[in-house]
C-alpha cells in the first residue's frame, strides 16, 4: 500500500530545503539544524516522516552506508533520471561523496555477466581519504 504524501507547510519547507541542497547528501539532523537556525523548530520525527514519504514517492533517494552512520538523503528531480552511482566515505572527516564512473560501471557489468552477482550501487561504499584529507596527510 502506497503512503500518502501530505502537502503540509512543514512538508513543503522540508522539500524546499532538500531541493536547495540538490547534489548534496544530507541527514535528517542536518535538516533539523537548518530549521533550528531559522527559529523554525520542525521536530526530528516530523522530518523523518516526511523524508520517508518523499522516498516512497521517488522525490528523494535514501542512502544507508553502515550501521554507525546516519542515513543520508538526496533530492532526486523527477525530470532527471538519477543514474546509478557509487559512494566514497572519507575515513578521516566522514564526508560521503557520490560519484559516477564508467570504470566502476564496467566492473559492475563484469560482475553480473561473469559471476552472476548484481551489485547494489546505492549500498556500495568505498572507504579511504577524500582529496582534501589526503592533501592534509601529504598525499597528492
Amino acid at each position: 500500500m502506497e503512503k500518502a504524501f501530505y502537502r503540509t507547510k512543514q512538508a513543503e519547507k522540508i522539500l524546499a530545503y532538500v531541493q536547495k541542497m540538490s547534489g548534496e547528501h544530507i541527514t535528517a539532523k542536518d535538516i533539523e539544524k537548518h530549521f533550528v537556525s531559522l527559529d523554525d523548530n520542525i521536530g526530528l520525527a516530523t522530518i523523518y516522516r516526511h523524508l520517508d514519504q518523499m522516498v516512497a514517492k521517488g522525490v528523494v533517494k535514501k542512502y544507508t552506508v553502515d550501521r554507525n552512520t546516519a542515513a543520508c538523503f538526496q533530492f532526486s528531480p523527477p525530470d532527471k533520471k538519477c543514474s546509478e552511482h557509487f559512494h566514497f566515505k572519507c575515513e578521516k572527516c566522514g564526508k560521503l561523496i557520490h560519484f559516477e564512473c564508467d570504470e566502476f560501471a564496467s566492473i559492475q557489468e563484469h560482475l553480473a555477466k561473469k559471476h552472476g552477482f548484481a551489485v547494489n550501487s546505492l549500498k556500495t561504499v568505498l572507504y579511504g581519504l577524500c582529496d582534501e584529507c589526503n592533501k592534509k596527510n601529504g598525499g597528492k
